[in-house]
């Protein structure tokens, strides 16, 4: 086998490795994408029940999920 038919394989096989790395993370970026981005259909739903609520009963579900994110976000800084 000549030098050059085993550089030009090398490439060949190079390239393809390239090749199937770039398409691995485009599938798990895209798959990122899908689990993280919210249903339209969510967001209109959530939306329509909010506005027949009152502003009383907004500032209380707010108040809530701050002392929620206080929580969270103390538990995750102790360590042990």
């Amino acid at each position: 086998m000549s030098t050059q038919s085993q550089l030009t394989k090398m490439e060949f096989n190079s390239s393809c490795f390239v090749n199937a790395c770039k398409s691995f993370f485009h599938r798990i970026k895209e798959t990122i994408k899908q689990f993280t981005k919210p249903a339209t259909a969510v967001l209109a739903a959530g939306a329509a029940s909010d506005i027949t609520r009152s502003r009383k009963d907004l500032v209380e579900v707010i108040d809530i999920l701050a002392k929620v994110c206080l929580v969270y976000s103390w538990k995750n800084s102790i360590i042990f």
